[in-house]
C-alpha cells in the first residue's frame, strides 16, 4: 500500500501560504512614489525660482505672494515631498521583505517535496523488506507522518526458527538461508524506518520555518501599514473615509486580548529585567510572540529607553535588535548627549567624550550606509543588512553589522576585531566581512549566509596587547553574543547549520577565552584563527573544546609578511624575543591553512585584517590583508563557513 500524500501547501504545510500577491507589485508602487517625489521636487524648484524673481518687486501684493509662496506652497510642498518618500521608502523595504519571504517560502515547498519522495521511497522498501520477513505491506503505515517502529513486526516466517536442531544437512541449510534472508530484511526494515524518522523529523522543522514565514509576512504587513499611517498617504486614506489598517490587522490576527502595549507584556518586562540567560530571553521572546502576536510595527513603537534594552539583549532575533538599535543610533545622530546618557547610564563627563562618542557613532552609520550601498553590487540582491548588539563595553560603544539574514541564514559567521579596533573603524572590518560573503557563496551557491562584522568588546591598544585582561574581561560577553544567536535560532528557526567564528589578532585571544568559559551554553563548528595574537599559557584544545563540538575544528594560518602577531607568543626554536608566555593556536594542534597565496591568489604581506585593492588616491595599495579580495586567506576561511571544511579537504 503506497504511502499517502497531501499536498504540500495546504496540506503538509496547513499554515495559509505567506506567498501572496507579488512583490513586484510592492516595488511599483515604490517607484511611481519617487516619481511623485521627483515631480515635487521639481515643481518646488520652480517655485522658489518664481518667488526668487518676484523679490525685486516692492508692491506689497507681491511681497504677500512671495510670502505665502515661500510659508505655504514651498514649505507644504516639502513636508508632503518627505512623507511621499517615507512611503516610497516604506514599500521599497516591504517589497524586498516579502520578496525574502516569498524566496524561503518557495525553497521550503521544494524541500519538503523532496523530504516526502524519501518517505515514499522508504516506504518501498519496507514493502520489499516485509516480503523477507513474511508479513503483507499492512504493516507499512499509509500516513506520511506516522512512521513504523524501528523493531519490524513478528510473522509466521518465525516458525522456521523452531523446533530442535536437526543433522539433515539440508535443511540445516534452508534454515540458515532463512536466518540470514530474515536478519538482512530485519537490517533493511531498521534503516528505512530511520531514514523515515529523519525526514519526518526534518519536514517538522519545515512545518515550524512556514509558520515562521506566515508570521514574518504578516509583520511585514503591519510595518507597512504602520509606516503609511505617520505619513500624508496614511492621512489621505483615512480622509477618503478608509478604515485603519492596523487596528484592523491586530483585531484579526490576534483573536485575543493583550497588553495595552508591548511594554507592558509581562515577558518584555522579564527581558528588560536583565536577569536572564540568552536561552530564557529566547523563550520569552517566543511566549510573547505565541501569546500576544506583536510584530514589526509594535517594536517600532517601544519607548527609545527600552529600544537601548533590546538592542544589546541577546537571545532575541537579530531583526528586533537591528529595529531597536537602528531607533538608537538616529537618535544619537539627531542628539548625541541624550543618547550617550541613554547607553551609559550617565552624561559625558566632558566635551572630549561626547566629542569621541560622536565620532564612534558616524563611523558606525557610515558603515551602515556603505555596507547597504554593497547590496546588488557585490553583495546579491534583496540581503539584508543588520545592525546587532549595539550596547557597551568597558566604556566602548560596541556592535555588530550583518551581513545577511542572522534569523535564517544556514550558514553564520561571526568576525572579531582585535588590537586598535573600535565601531568608529567597522567599516574596514565590513569589507572583509562582505569577501567572506563572496567567496562563500561562489564556494557553495546553495547556502544561505550572513556574516557579522563585531566589535564586541573594548579591544587594547598595542601596548596592551601582551596583557590578557581586555580578553578574559571579554570573554563572558563574547559568549553571550554567541549564544544568543544560536538560542533565538533554537526557538522558532532551523538550527544553524554551520556556525563558525572567525578571529584576528588579539581578537583570538578574547575569543578563545569565550569558548572555556562557563557561561557559554552552545558550541560552534568551527573557530578560525587568523594573525593571531596567542592563547593563555594555560589553554589546551581540550578546553576549547567546552565551545567547539566534537565534530567542529580549530582553524588557524599566519602570514609570513605579517610581522606582528607573533611578538606576544612564547619564543618558539632559535627566536628569544615575545611579549608575553602566550601559545601559538598552531601549537595546540590547529588546523593550519595558507596565507601566502595560490595559483592566481593574492599573498597576505600584513598584519590588517582587509586592505582595498586602491587607496583613497585611486594608487594600488602595496599592502594585502587577510581578508582582501582574492586572497588564499579569504577564500579557505569562506569554505570553512560553507562547508566547514578547507578546500583541500571537500
Amino acid at each position: 500500500m503506497p504511502v499517502l500524500l497531501p499536498p504540500v501547501e495546504g496540506g503538509v504545510l496547513h499554515e495559509r501560504s505567506p506567498v501572496v500577491g507579488s512583490p513586484a507589485d510592492a516595488a511599483q508602487a515604490a517607484q511611481v512614489l519617487r516619481g511623485v517625489v521627483r515631480r515635487l521636487e521639481e515643481m518646488i524648484g520652480h517655485t522658489v525660482q518664481a518667488s526668487g524673481s518676484l523679490n525685486a518687486m516692492r508692491a506689497v501684493s507681491i511681497r504677500n505672494l512671495r510670502a505665502r509662496l515661500d510659508s505655504r506652497v514651498v514649505s507644504g510642498a516639502r513636508a508632503f515631498t518627505r512623507s511621499v518618500t517615507a512611503g516610497a521608502q516604506a514599500f521599497g523595504r516591504y517589497a524586498s521583505e516579502i520578496e525574502e519571504v516569498h524566496t524561503a517560502a518557495h525553497a521550503v515547498v521544494t524541500r519538503v517535496e523532496s523530504e516526502l519522495a524519501v518517505i515514499v521511497a522508504a516506504s518501498r522498501r519496507l514493502d520489499a523488506a516485509c516480503e523477507g520477513l513474511g508479513v503483507g505491506s499492512r504493516c507499512v503505515p499509509e500516513r506520511w507522518n506516522a512512521p513504523p517502529s524501528v523493531f519490524p513486526p513478528a510473522g509466521p516466517g518465525e516458525s522456521v526458527f523452531a523446533g530442535a536442531e536437526t543433522v539433515d544437512p539440508a535443511v540445516a541449510a534452508r534454515r540458515t538461508a532463512k536466518r540470514a534472508a530474515r536478519a538482512q530484511a530485519e537490517a533493511e526494515w531498521a534503516s528505512a524506518v530511520r531514514i523515515w524518522l529523519g525526514a519526518v523529523e526534518r519536514v517538522c522543522a519545515e512545518q515550524r520555518l512556514w509558520r515562521a514565514l506566515v508570521e514574518d509576512r504578516r509583520n511585514a504587513e503591519h510595518a507597512l501599514v504602520n509606516a503609511l499611517d505617520r505619513t500624508d498617504i496614511g492621512e489621505l486614506i483615512r480622509f477618503s473615509g478608509g478604515p485603519v489598517p492596523a487596528s484592523m490587522f491586530q483585531t484579526d490576527i490576534s483573536g485575543t486580548s493583550r497588553p495595552r502595549s508591548l511594554a507592558d507584556d509581562p515577558n518584555m518586562r522579564r527581558i528588560l529585567s536583565g536577569g536572564l540567560s540568552e536561552t530564557e530571553v529566547a523563550a520569552a521572546w517566543k511566549a510573547i510572540r505565541e501569546s500576544a502576536r506583536y510584530g514589526k510595527s509594535e517594536v517600532q513603537n517601544l519607548p527609545l529607553d527600552v529600544l537601548a534594552v533590546l538592542a544589546r539583549t541577546n537571545g532575541i532575533p537579530a531583526w528586533v535588535q537591528d529595529i531597536a538599535g537602528r531607533a538608537v543610533l538616529d537618535h544619537a545622530l539627531t542628539d548625541p548627549a541624550s543618547a550617550y546618557e541613554l547607553m551609559y547610564g550617565s552624561p559625558p563627563g566632558d566635551p572630549l567624550a561626547l566629542t569621541e562618542f560622536m565620532r564612534h557613532v558616524e563611523g558606525l552609520a557610515q558603515a551602515i550606509t556603505d555596507a547597504e550601498t554593497k547590496v546588488g553590487r557585490g553583495l546579491p540582491r534583496g540581503t539584508k543588512i543588520q545592525l546587532v548588539n549595539l550596547g557597551t563595553h568597558d566604556g566602548a560603544l560596541t556592535a555588530g553589522i550583518s551581513l545577511g539574514n542572522l534569523d535564517r541564514a544556514s550558514q553564520v559567521g561571526v568576525n572579531y576585531a582585535g588590537m586598535n579596533s573600535s565601531v568608529a573603524g567597522i567599516g574596514n572590518g565590513v569589507d572583509g566581512a562582505a569577501e567572506i560573503f563572496k567567496e562563500a557563496r561562489r564556494s557553495s551557491p546553495n547556502g544561505s549566509y550572513a556574516v557579522v562584522m563585531m566589535i564586541g568588546y573594548r579591544s587594547p591598544s598595542f601596548a596592551g596587547v601582551a596583557s590578557m585582561a581586555r580578553a578574559t574581561g571579554a570573554a563572558e560577553r563574547i559568549a553571550g553574543f554567541l549564544d544568543g544567536i544560536q538560542a533565538s535560532r533554537g526557538t522558532r528557526r532551523l538550527p544553524v547549520e554551520q556556525f563558525a567564528v572567525f578571529a584576528h589578532s588579539y581578537g583570538s585571544t578574547a575569543v578563545a577565552e569565550a569558548l572555556q568559559h562557563v557561561s557559554l551554553e552552545f558550541k560552534v563548528d568551527s573557530f578560525v584563527t587568523y594573525g593571531s595574537a596567542g592563547f593563555a599559557a594555560d589553554t589546551t584544545l581540550d578546553g576549547l573544546r567546552h565551545g567547539i563540538k566534537d565534530t567542529g575544528h580549530l582553524y588557524a594560518t599566519h602570514a609570513a609578511g605579517d610581522g606582528l602577531a607573533q611578538l606576544p607568543i612564547k619564543a618558539q626554536a632559535g627566536t628569544d624575543v615575545y611579549l608575553s608566555d602566550r601559545v601559538d593556536p598552531r601549537q595546540l594542534g590547529a588546523v593550519e591553512f595558507s596565507a601566502e597565496g595560490g595559483r592566481g591568489e593574492k599573498r597576505t604581506n600584513a598584519h590588517d585584517m582587509f586592505v582595498a585593492d586602491v587607496d583613497e588616491k585611486g594608487n594600488p595599495s602595496e599592502k594585502v590583508g587577510y581578508l582582501s579580495p582574492g586572497t588564499s586567506s579569504v577564500r579557505e576561511i569562506a569554505s570553512i563557513l560553507a562547508t566547514g571544511k578547507l578546500r583541500s579537504d571537500r
